[in-house]
Formats: structure tokens, C-alpha cells, sequence
């Protein structure tokens, strides 16, 4: 049977992947206005009276429905919601009834390291996995040994056929089923206030909140920071303590590697900026650096990293003090050849300083409107972590201060980590044990 999939923006490419792989015996046809071959226009010409057209909006069903009866279509659903209701009856034939089923969802291959294998420990300690992944390949990856769906966007807020869904990246999640999101960088909230949030923007933040039981968070900074982000929309503190698994796993590896590679030459400077705002300020300071003979390594974000070697990259790779990831084995290496990490309102400005006990340095254009980017009463940085530099001579003088002051920071750092983090080195146990009673 043939099913028109209308209209095909993000919500119609999210229903057609998820039932190409689910349901192969069908045929689906994605119908765009942009397309011209299936276009609106087509979508009229052919269908025929056994054929269905999925409604693929979430908040506009009404709009599109009319507009197909205009043109004398009648036969339609929504589209969302069927998908949503053929993914939730196959997980109900699939998994045990008499285990409890928890939703891992691995949106794509980069999240996957934030979740740092408790995906294993949920299984060992008796519960069934679903693996609800965003792209084929993940989904090649897991079906054959896990119960596994591709479902992302708006299909995988259908899902409410599991006990418990873990989350990485706050996808909204169906309010029949418990979820924790487990974050994907230790600032949580406080980098909002930097970012160009547009109205619906927010409202979408708002909206994805609500539908999150519970958010881990890393330290009592970052637990206050969620606090006045859910006071700002009106909802319930959601934040719990639980650490942050990404920062545990990273320490672990970090000291295994040091203890089986010892006497690096530290001397190399990471610029590891999130790089969605000031370009031309972050190139001044490489300019600057290099000037100075500094030896500099770009440890881009992944969601950058093409425009980064793209844009930033070749102005400086004819430098011989620009470091290229060639010169490295791995990212422990990095940190361990480096003297400090400058960096913006990044997840890396704080698990860099307490992964190797090296200082952190926010680099800024303007210090008097920094200040005012603030989730309520917090703010990203933090003076026990950070030092703030706007100018590369600060930059300089910052150099020339750490020998001096690198014992006495390491103290520092070893206090944060144990009075501020939240099992800064057990977060992976803890995590377990708020599941395990969440599922009782």
C-alpha cells in the first residue's frame, strides 16, 4: 500500500524514517511544496482513493487537513501519532513483560560517550534495553543483538510503551513515561544566557523541560543554575545531584594515561571554544598567540568542527607553532602536553580544569556585558575554576603567573571536586542507584 507523508520538513523526514525501517512492506512518498517532483501538486494528481496521506505537524494538523480537503482528500491521519502507535505496538510484542524496559536513546554517534557504558550496567543489573537511536547507522549497529527503533524528533515523544527513557540531550519525552536526562556538558543551563535564543526558541526549551521527570546535574553550581532556568518557565525544580558521567569516565582515562605515560613537555595552549558567537575576536587571539610564538592546538566542538577547519583552521596552519591533531595521539595527550585551556562558555571550561588541575581561561570581548549573562542568579563562570581575559597580553601575564601558582591551584581544584561536585569519581553508581529506585 502507498502512504503520502505530508508536509515533509523535519516532522515528515522523522515519521519516514522511522517506518522505512519499520515497516518495509509499504511504500512511502515524502510530499514537499519545496520538491518538484512530489510536490502538493502531486500529492492531488495521484492519490488514489486506497491510499492514506500522514499528517506530519505537530502543532498545524488542523491547517493541513483543511487544505486537503479543499482538493476533496479525505483520507488522512495523523501521521505522527500513527507511527507513534505502530512503534509502541512493537515494542510491546518485543520486549519481556516481566522485566522493566528502559529507553536508551543515542540521537547520533557523538552523544553516545555521554552516557559512558551505563547502558551495560542497566542491563547486568537485570532490565531490558531498547536502543532508540536517530540515525541508520546506529540502528545497523544495535538491532542485531538489542530491541532497537529509530525514532527522533517528534516520533520519539510518541514513544510511551517503556518504564524509563535516558536521554543525553533533552529531547522531549512523553509524559506517560519517566525519563532523566543525563546532560551532554557539565554547565548545563548557564551557557543559555549567551546564545541568540529567538521566542520559539525559548518556548521550545520550555516546552522539552516540562516533558524531562528529572535532569542530573554535576555540581551545586550547575543543580542552582537548572533551579532558576525551571523557576524562569514556571515548572518544578527537576534538577537532582548525580554527578556527571562524562566528567568521571574522563578523569579515570586522563589518570590511567598518565600513569602509563609519564614526562610530557607542557607547552601548548587549547583554544576550545564552542565558536557560535565571535569569530573575529577568537582569530585576534590566535593571531596574537602565534605572534608571541605560543604553541597553539584548536580543539573544536563536534557540532563545529567542519566550519572550523573550514574557516579558522588554514588562516594558521602554515605556522609552525599551530598544532594540527596529527601532532597528537589522543585527546589525553592534549591535555596532558597543554599549560591551560581557553575557552568560552563551554562544557570543557570546567571538565578541564578538574580533569588535569590546570587552569581555564574565559576569553571575552566585552567584561561589562559578560556579566549581565546570567541564569538568574548564576553565572558560567566560576572564580575558583576561571580566569577572564579579554586581551592577549592579560593572556601573557596569565602564562607567566602559573608555575608559581600551579600547586596551589591543583589544592583548589582537589576541594571543588570534592565539596562542590556531586560523586565527582562514583557518578556511574550513583546514577544506577536513582534508577533503581525510580523503578521499584
Amino acid at each position: 500500500m502507498r502512504y503520502y507523508i505530508y508536509p515533509g520538513g523535519v516532522n515528515g523526514k522523522a515519521v519516514l524514517s522511522a517506518l522505512e525501517i519499520l515497516d518495509v512492506e509499504n511504500e512511502y512518498i515524502l510530499i514537499d511544496d519545496c520538491f518538484k517532483e512530489h510536490n502538493f501538486t502531486f500529492l492531488c494528481d495521484n492519490i488514489k482513493d486506497s491510499e492514506v496521506v500522514l499528517i506530519a505537524s505537530k502543532f498545524n494538523y488542523e491547517e493541513f487537513s483543511n487544505k486537503l480537503k479543499e482538493q476533496k482528500i479525505y483520507n488522512f491521519v495523523n501521521g505522527i501519532e500513527w507511527v507513534g502507535d505502530k512503534i509502541n505496538s512493537y515494542i510491546r510484542k518485543q520486549r519481556n513483560s516481566d522485566k522493566k524496559a528502559i529507553g536508551v536513546v543515542f540521537k547520533q554517534e557523538m552523544i553516545i560517550k555521554n552516557f559512558y557504558g551505563i547502558d551495560k550496567g542497566l542491563e547486568k543489573n537485570g532490565y531490558e534495553l531498547v536502543y532508540i537511536v536517530g540515525t541508520t547507522e546506529l540502528y545497523n549497529r544495535y538491532h542485531n543483538n538489542h530491541l532497537c527503533i529509530l525514532a527522533k524528533d517528534v516520533v520519539l515523544e510518541e514513544v510511551d510503551s517503556l518504564d524509563l527513557i535516558i536521554v543525553a540531550c533533552g529531547e522531549p519525552i512523553n509524559p506517560k513515561v519517566k525519563s532523566l536526562n543525563l546532560t551532554h556538558g557539565y554547565q548545563g543551563v548557564l551557557h543559555y544566557p549567551f546564545m541568540a535564543y529567538s521566542d520559539s526558541d525559548k518556548n521550545f526549551l520550555r516546552y522539552a523541560a516540562e516533558r524531562n521527570t528529572y535532569v542530573s546535574c554535576g555540581g551545586k553550581k550547575i543543580c542552582r543554575g537548572y533551579g532558576e532556568f525551571f523557576k524562569h518557565f514556571n515548572l518544578e525544580n527537576r534538577a537532582v545531584g548525580l554527578g556527571y558521567l562524562n566528567l568521571t569516565q574522563t578523569y579515570k582515562d586522563y589518570n590511567y594515561f598518565l600513569e602509563k605515560n609519564k614526562n610530557f613537555n607542557e607547552d601548548v595552549i587549547i583554544i576550545g571554544f564552542s565558536f557560535l558567537t565571535l569569530e573575529d575576536h577568537i582569530k585576534d587571539l590566535i593571531s596574537g598567540l602565534l605572534r608571541m610564538q605560543k604553541k597553539i592546538f584548536i580543539m573544536a566542538h563536534p557540532i563545529f568542527k567542519k566550519q572550523v577547519d573550514e574557516e579558522i583552521i588554514p588562516l594558521f596552519s602554515n605556522n609552525t607553532c599551530f598544532l594540527h591533531e596529527s601532532d597528537f595521539e589522543s585527546r589525553n595527550e592534549i591535555f596532558a602536553r597543554s599549560i591551560y585551556l581557553i575557552t568560552d562558555s563551554s562544557s570543557v571550561g570546567y571538565t578541564y580544569p578538574l580533569v588535569t588541575g590546570k587552569r581555564c581561561i574565559v576569553w571575552i570581548k566585552n567584561k561589562e556585558e559578560y556579566w549581565h549573562n546570567k541564569m538568574g542568579e548564576e553565572h558560567y563562570f566560576d572564580p575558583r575554576l576561571h580566569l577572564l581575559s579579554s586581551n592577549v597580553q592579560e593572556v601573557l601575564e596569565i602564562i607567566d603567573e602559573i608555575p608559581s601558582s600551579a600547586v596551589e591551584f591543583r589544592n583548589v581544584v582537589q576541594k571543588y571536586r570534592e565539596q562542590e561536585c556531586f560523586y565527582f569519581y562514583d557518578s556511574r553508581e550513583k546514577t544506577l542507584e536513582f534508577i533503581n529506585g525510580l523503578l521499584k
